[in-house]
């Protein structure tokens, strides 16, 4: 993992220099929920630009969040996976999606019920 140069010595702070821009997250949501390949992530709803999933990815994949595995027959095919590091961010999404749906939303959101389900493997 490459260490980032981070601003502060808060952990919080320091999680969000790795994490916390808009797309980090939903390309692990994405990984969590079945996703694994640059057409699948660009086929998400919220539209990521192609350049910013590839700086995304490489981000990520540098941080030890995810990494990645070549097709053995098609080799320009990579299949993007999370890592245990990536892995451990689960409890974290799950607690931000049921946050959401007690705080701004209160329908439940399939996403919620696909994250804690995921948890309780």
């Amino acid at each position: 993992m490459n260490k980032p140069d981070f601003r502060s010595p808060c952990p919080l702070s320091s999680s969000l220099d790795l994490i916390g821009d808009k797309w980090s997250l939903i390309i692990v949501r994405d990984l969590l929920m079945g996703k694994k390949t640059y057409s699948d992530f660009l086929s998400s709803p919220e539209s990521i630009a192609t350049n910013v999933l590839v700086a995304r990815l490489k981000s990520l994949k540098e941080y030890g969040i995810i990494d990645l595995r070549k097709d053995e027959k098609r080799k320009n095919i990579k299949y993007y996976f999370l890592t245990d590091m990536g892995k451990d961010l689960l409890p974290i999404l799950a607690n931000m999606a049921l946050w959401y749906e007690k705080h701004v939303h209160a329908e439940p959101e399939p996403i919620s019920k696909h994250l804690t389900d995921l948890m309780m493997k």
